[in-house]
């Protein structure tokens, strides 16, 4: 076998691999190894020769340099096709921030809400509508939360989500008379 149809053989089945490991972690090196023996068979000349190296070794600096042009190319893609989210695993504050959740439970001014499949202990954000205590809320009216009810993240104070209720169809004051 040529060293550039064993560089094909094992890409394709890296790549096939990637179908049943989905993850996007094989396909690079998959690809690379396309091109690896797409590459020793147009130019035979970049395979080195001798005893020592022979099949899949001939092709092991190609495909390394293909691997990471490839990793360099796609990776602006790749951030853009993931949500472009990459900036903020470790500052879940950060990547939470204008999320919608669902109250859970409230009383007195903190609760319970549920944002993607996760609940938090939430407070209103300070200037937010009343819960029901002794501040009042926009436009002097006192509002509580209920279960059930949209708020927006506006952030992570420790281990408590600072919310505000998101306002629903048809509620919002009307202040354009004039």
């Amino acid at each position: 076998m040529t060293p550039a149809l064993a560089w094909v053989c094992l890409g394709l089945l890296v790549s096939l691999a990637e179908l049943l490991a989905p993850g996007y972690f094989l396909i690079l090196p998959g690809l690379a190894a396309l091109l690896t023996g797409a590459a020793l068979w147009l130019f035979p000349g970049l395979a080195p020769t001798g005893e020592l190296v022979s099949g899949l070794g001939a092709g092991v600096l190609p495909w390394l340099g293909f691997t990471l042009l490839l990793a360099a190319l796609l990776a602006p893609s790749y951030r853009r096709f993931m949500g472009g989210r990459s900036g903020t695993t470790n500052r879940r504050g950060e990547a939470m921030r204008g999320e919608l959740g669902v109250v859970v439970s409230w009383e007195s001014g903190r609760g319970r809400v549920r944002v993607g499949g996760s609940e938090w202990t939430a407070a209103l954000e300070p200037g937010g509508l009343d819960t029901g205590g002794s501040d009042r809320g926009r436009a002097g009216e006192s509002a509580v939360l209920r279960a059930g009810q949209t708020v927006r993240v506006l952030g992570l104070e420790g281990t408590w989500l600072r919310v505000t209720p998101e306002p629903q169809a048809g509620t919002e004051p009307f202040e354009g008379r004039g």
